[in-house]
């Protein structure tokens, strides 16, 4: 009779006898793919070597690392003289056929495939299921779909081609998509909104708060309480959330609350499970004002006109948005403009008080840069002198941003190219020369159109027109069009675009 005994009985064996046994037999059971070379090579253990305890666990880990196994045990069959006898008993993990969505309408099969990592004839192990179905409810909640159950079974194969295989079901009940019922927001202590704000305006203080969160609420563009009065029922949806939760955070710190964070918050079921509660627990911080500015480093320009340019005022109300449009636009163009494209400007803020601060800027100028070459790609249509004709920057200028920014604006004005695709990619050459590559992507600006009619004086009227808006990739309006009345008649065009 076989008995078990797991590894703690080496671990009793060891604290009682030598550190060391000799293996007289290794025998391995359950094996019905997997080959017993295979399986003993693995392992690590052979008969007529020497192991401890330590050599068992790394040979159950070995085993476990292949993936092929579902259980690994190592029995204590025997001893003798010669050594002791184990037995190495493994369970090999079904191998899979097919996977099957059942129930899914809000989300296809295509999608599922797309996150879920598998493939026929590999091995099925043991937490597969169980993590498939949490990533496909998680894909469902993040959808809005918050009451999508989701089982799955293990089902011998019809297949031919899968004989021995396990295929896979998952039955899905989607439910319908979950509306918010209401949003909370803990921690707010400040006012917003224009009547709200205003304490010299006679409102009761139950009011001010109602209007100071209906102004926090507007920040969530995409999470809305359900209203009667909506024919659209806002879902919940987890990206947007996520989108909207920043969105909250620059309002705030736009609003000269620098240090505001959202501390926690939660999506949960109301108790009826009709509709989501999303609840922010927030840390406003104080308001800060600006109260000095202070500069060094800066030797191109005078103090005097970088704070012109930056354009913010002791005693204005601190905003992030503001205050990186003027230090890296406003200022920054300043030095971009001149050739320093590797200047940079970092600030330091320090708090005085409860509601100031004092802004340091450490500037390094570096050297000018200079424009090497200009490599154009993308390009499989218009003819490149088209596109270098609206450039206003050239190989050996001065780098200027200013020029650049009015160069792909330039070229957007003539409708050839996707505008996203309208973005100069900064190649460094060395500390003093770059390359600017333009890559492009063509879209088509050509238009047609066509009309046609009948009256009781002349019959049958109509006319058309076509029109080439970029004739041969060389920039040229080409354009053809005709009318059809008591006379017929055709006309073309061809020119410059302007």
């Amino acid at each position: 009779m076989k008995k078990f005994i797991p590894l703690i009985f080496f671990a009793f064996v060891a604290a009682q006898a030598p550190p060391s046994f000799k293996l007289k037999e290794v025998r391995v059971e359950g094996n019905k793919e997997t080959s017993e070379n295979m399986v003993l090579y693995t392992a690590g253990l052979q008969a007529g070597q020497d192991v401890s305890t330590e050599d068992f666990r790394r040979a159950v880990k070995r085993l476990w690392e292949l993936g092929v196994f579902s259980n690994i045990q190592i029995h204590f069959e025997g001893e003798s003289p010669e050594g002791i006898l184990i037995s190495i008993e493994v369970e090999e993990s079904p191998v899979l056929g097919k996977v099957i969505f059942k129930g899914n309408k809000k989300l296809k099969d295509r999608k599922f495939k797309e996150k879920i990592s598998f493939q026929r004839g590999m091995r099925i192990k043991p937490n597969f299921m169980t993590k498939t179905i949490n990533k496909m409810k998680k894909m469902y909640m993040e959808d809005g779909y918050f009451l999508a159950k989701v089982t799955g079974e293990m089902i011998p194969s019809e297949s031919e081609i899968d004989d021995g295989k396990q295929d896979i079901i998952f039955t899905i009940k989607e439910g319908k998509k979950v509306k918010i019922k209401d949003i909370v927001i803990v921690g707010n202590t400040n006012n917003f909104g224009w009547l709200a704000s205003k304490s010299w305006i006679p409102i009761p203080a139950g009011l001010r708060k109602k209007l100071t969160l209906i102004k926090l609420r507007w920040q969530l563009k995409e999470t809305k309480i359900r209203s009667w009065w909506k024919f659209w029922a806002p879902t919940y949806d987890q990206k947007k959330y996520t989108e909207d939760k920043d969105a909250l955070t620059t309002f705030y710190r736009d609003e000269g609350y620098r240090d505001f964070t959202i501390l926690s918050d939660s999506v949960y079921y109301e108790p009826k499970k009709k509709g989501l509660m999303v609840r922010l627990n927030v840390n406003e911080g104080n308001r800060y004002k600006y109260r000095n500015f202070t500069w060094e480093g800066n030797a191109l320009y005078e103090t005097e006109i970088l704070e012109k340019t930056l354009n913010l005022n002791d005693g204005d109300f601190y905003s992030k948005s503001g205050f990186e449009e003027a230090v890296f636009q406003n200022v920054q163009s300043l030095y971009m403009d001149r050739g320093y494209l590797y200047s940079s400007i970092e600030p330091f803020f320090t708090p005085v008080g409860d509601d100031s601060l004092d802004v340091h800027f450490s500037i390094t100028e570096n050297n000018k840069v200079y424009i090497r070459n200009i490599n154009i790609y993308g390009n499989d249509k218009t003819r490149e002198n088209v596109i270098r004709r609206e450039l206003d920057v050239f190989p050996g200028d001065l780098f200027r941003r200013t020029l650049l920014q009015r160069s792909m604006r330039k070229l957007n004005v003539l409708n050839y190219f996707d505008p996203t695709s309208l973005s100069p990619n900064v190649v460094p050459v060395d500390e003093d020369e770059i390359d600017l590559d333009i890559t492009l992507a063509e879209k088509s600006s050509d238009k047609a159109s066509a009309n046609i009619g009948f009256t009781g004086i002349y019959g049958m009227t109509g006319g058309g027109n076509i029109e080439f808006n970029n004739f041969m990739g060389r920039g040229q309006i080409l354009s053809f069009g005709f009318n059809v009345g008591t006379q017929v008649s055709v006309y073309n065009n061809y020119g410059k675009p302007g």
